[in-house]
């Protein structure tokens, strides 16, 4: 999966030129995604993201059985795309805040860059 992020997103050309036309809408809905794919997924966009190949619009994890330590690798998403995602959906997923260390990373995810409409 990472690897078709990368051969989605990278393009033939100069970044500059590539951001016009990288705006990405990401549906991985009900796909059993998991902490581990997700941190796969989140290491492709951020390497993306950072290189200004992709502007990242939308992201639906919702019903993917994500913890609270999933969101742990997701917040550098959110920082790197804050200024464009309008959408994140992660509804029916398993996060759960029980202990203090979840509590850190639910923290940090919510000071990551969201913005709450």
């Amino acid at each position: 999966m990472r690897r078709d992020i990368f051969r989605h997103a990278q393009p033939n050309s100069k970044p500059t030129s590539a951001l016009k036309d990288k705006r990405l809408e990401i549906n991985l809905q009900g796909k059993s995604l998991c902490d581990d794919s997700l941190k796969l997924i989140c290491e492709a966009l951020t390497e993306n993201l950072e290189a200004g190949y992709i502007h990242l619009d939308e992201l639906n994890l919702a019903e993917n059985n994500i913890t609270v330590a999933g969101l742990k690798c997701l917040c550098e998403v959110i920082r790197l795309a804050c200024k464009d995602l309008k959408d994140l959906d992660l509804r029916s997923n398993e996060i759960g805040v029980i202990s203090e260390e979840d509590a850190d990373i639910w923290e940090d995810f919510l000071d990551s860059g969201l913005r709450f409409v």
